[in-house]
């Protein structure tokens, strides 16, 4: 069954579940959180299951739990990383822009930018800790 894309976009109130961004329903795409390409293999292999998902079988692929609205850049770095990759993934980013881009470099010696070395929330999971 094909999921709808109303519901899913209404998820999180049109925001992408990943970044918090604001997304517009024609310009979201959907995530797998247990990403499509391996899925059961996640799951035949209990490899990396979010508690919130061990409910799903090897025919819930499509189930609104598994599916996050999600823009456009979020979609594409996640691809098929599982959700605990994909955060370690995000997490990285300055240290690869530090490590490859002389211009992030200067930019921040000359305090254009400022970083911050903080765990990575996803939207959607800092919304469930405020609704605990």
């Amino acid at each position: 069954m094909k999921p709808n894309r109303n519901v899913i976009h209404q998820k999180y109130n049109g925001h992408c579940a990943y970044c918090g961004v604001s997304i517009d329903i024609k310009a979201m795409q959907v995530d797998h959180i247990i990403p499509q390409r391996n899925y059961e293999w996640h799951l035949r292999n209990e490899h990396q299951i979010p508690p919130f998902l061990s409910h799903l079988s090897l025919n819930d692929i499509n189930h609104i739990d598994n599916l996050m609205p999600a823009c456009r850049s979020c979609n594409g770095f996640k691809s098929t990383f599982h959700l605990e990759l994909f955060r370690s993934e995000v997490q990285e980013q300055v240290k690869r822009l530090r490590q490859y881009k002389p211009t992030f470099n200067l930019a921040e010696r000359y305090g254009l930018i400022e970083c911050k070395v903080k765990a990575v929330v996803f939207y959607f999971e800092s919304l469930n800790c405020q609704n605990s």
